[in-house]
């Protein structure tokens, strides 16, 4: 079990509300409320004043022991299948943000796959936004620009997305090493979720 499943399971336990808790621990509300969401840790001080207050050693708190992690997987198993779920835009346009969004919220409350799956999914969604709008310019400045062009064929727009696409699938393997490797991933990407 994670530190936020742990922390409200052991603070319902006691019979403490968060604010209770608040109060005995001498730490916020809002960092309880950050903790038991998943969106914190908490430092080791926060960690052992909400242990004291609860009446168990920190060790239980931060403990793993258990899981309650679906088909046994762990944090970066679901991460890794995120990522590599966005490959399915080879052969459906779109896949590559509804599998992972379904992916994500299904196992949101997982460290990793909260901090990182937002990125995954904040890239994705951007990539898509910019294909979208080089699918509508790029064949219009062609257009504009070699008028011998215009007598028609492919449709211009393919060869932009089908470019686009294998950039896409570039980024998701690197991302896929990188996660393998347990190395920064996707950092300089802005998370827009």
């Amino acid at each position: 079990m994670d530190i936020s499943a742990k922390l409200k399971t052991l603070r319902r336990d006691k019979g403490f509300s968060q604010e209770g808790l608040a109060e005995r621990s001498r730490i916020s509300i809002r960092t309880i409320q950050r903790i038991e969401k998943g969106l914190s840790v908490g430092s080791a001080f926060t960690l052992n004043s909400l242990a004291k207050a609860l009446g168990v050693e920190t060790k239980e708190l931060i403990s793993q022991e258990s899981s309650n992690q679906p088909l046994g997987l762990d944090n970066t198993d679901w991460l890794k299948l995120m990522n590599l779920s966005t490959l399915g835009v080879v052969v459906v346009p779109l896949s590559n943000i509804f599998i992972p969004a379904i992916i994500f919220w299904k196992t949101r409350n997982q460290e990793a796959v909260n901090r990182y799956g937002r990125r995954i999914l904040s890239f994705q969604i951007l990539w898509t936004l910019v294909t979208m709008v080089l699918m509508m310019i790029v064949p219009v400045i062609l257009l504009l620009l070699f008028k011998p062009l215009q007598g028609g064929g492919i449709p211009l727009a393919l060869p932009v997305y089908f470019i686009s696409v294998i950039l896409n699938v570039c980024v998701t393997i690197r991302i896929a090493l990188a996660i393998n490797a347990e190395s920064n991933v996707m950092e300089t990407i802005p998370n827009i979720l």
